[in-house]
């Protein structure tokens, strides 16, 4: 399914919410790196002179990456940006027609076009009949939960599962016990999906391999 590899690749590429972020340190280079260099250069044999090795370089202090000052596209961030205690309150859902579903998210990068970021939900449902304005993936942390398309299918998810839903999707959210998730959108200008109605895929952890 193109949309569907499309999708996973941004969800990679965007939104990889379980690396700790890495700072890129220049030191300076000992007398053995220089020499080794040029003697790489010149085809020559490689030698190590004692004599040549300066003294170790100290330790040099480098500053926290935060999120700000990391390229859309290439964000990351460890899972504890994403704890429940950091996200924001979005409020109950007034279109639901059970439970009491209330929202809170985060976002991680948005460059227009490609964003990501975690969401949790409360036990709840509701009705989706809006065509979804972009392709989602989500990976599922925590809860469980259902989306169902047009016709009544239903697609089931739980933790370690990976969700997709395809840009212009239509059907229902169900929430059975509170969702942690972390996902990312991609806001492609085409309905790319052919089936009808358009259907959300759910790639289960133990199917995976």
């Amino acid at each position: 399914m193109m949309i569907k590899c499309a999708a996973l690749f941004v969800l990679v590429g965007s939104a990889s919410a379980f690396h700790t972020p890495v700072a890129r340190v220049n030191t300076p280079k000992t007398a053995l790196a220089v020499s080794y260099l040029d003697q790489l250069s010149q085809g020559g044999a490689i030698a190590a002179d004692p004599s040549s090795v300066s003294a170790p370089v100290p330790a040099v202090s480098v500053a926290p990456v935060t999120i700000e000052n990391v390229p859309a596209g290439l964000a990351h961030a460890s899972i504890d940006y994403f704890s429940l205690d950091k996200l924001v309150g979005k409020g109950a859902r007034t279109t639901a027609d059970w439970g009491t579903p209330a929202d809170a998210s985060r976002k991680l990068a948005d460059d227009g076009m490609l964003r990501s970021g975690s969401w949790y939900c409360s036990e709840g449902g509701w009705p989706s009949p809006n065509p979804k304005a972009h392709t989602e993936v989500f990976y599922v942390l925590e809860g469980h939960g259902m989306l169902g398309d047009a016709d009544g299918a239903k697609h089931y998810f739980g933790p370690g599962d990976t969700v997709t839903i395809p840009k212009g999707h239509t059907g229902r959210w169900d929430v059975y016990s509170p969702i942690h998730k972390v996902w990312a959108v991609n806001a492609h200008d085409r309905i790319e999906e052919t089936s009808t109605p358009i259907r959300v895929q759910v790639d289960h952890y133990h199917e995976f391999g």
